[in-house]
């Protein structure tokens, strides 16, 4: 949904799978894409709430994965 800009279903997904999957090995993936497609919807907002629950929750996530996060907190300008 989110490569064919379809933003509000996309969201919706991301979130569902990070609702009824946690733990999951794509758990951290799923928020880091749903504070994407937030903030492709111009929720700030929510956006940087997810980024920063993505930082928390998984402080052990990959340095790629950090890093994508970080661009899109700048890009956002959450604080």
């Amino acid at each position: 949904y989110y490569v064919r800009k379809d933003y509000q279903q996309a969201a919706f997904t991301f979130a569902d799978a990070f609702q009824k999957y946690p733990k999951s090995s794509k758990a951290a993936d799923n928020l880091l894409k749903l504070g994407m497609s937030l903030g492709q919807l111009g929720k700030k907002p929510e956006a940087c709430t997810a980024f920063a629950r993505l930082l928390e929750n998984f402080p052990d996530a990959s340095k790629n994965l950090t890093n994508r996060v970080s661009v899109q907190q700048r890009r956002l300008d959450c604080r």
